[in-house]
This record gives C-alpha cells, structure tokens and sequence, in this order.
C-alpha cells in the first residue's frame, strides 16, 4: 500500500509507524464494513430462523 501511496510510513529507532494518506480510504472502509455487517446479519437471521 505504501508503493501505492494510500499509506506512508515513519520509522522511529525499531519501530514503524503507518499513516493514511488518502482520507478516502475511510470512507471505503465504512461502506465495505456496513455490507460487510448487513451480510452476516442476513446470513445470521435466516440461518436461525
């Protein structure tokens, strides 16, 4: 991801630090997590009933 500039990294003596750098990816992530949740409560629902 960082070749691809959604992330950039610091380093900091052993350790790294990653960042986003395209505010964006925020926004895919909510909309990915709430399909993501409405499937399994989907799945969940008629699995149970």
């Amino acid at each position: 991801m960082r070749e691809c500039g959604i992330v950039r990294v610091r380093k900091e003596g052993n350790r790294r630090y990653y960042s986003v750098t395209d505010k964006r990816v925020y926004d895919v992530i909510e909309i990915v997590s709430k399909d993501f949740v409405d499937s399994i409560r989907a799945f969940g629902m008629e699995f149970w009933f």
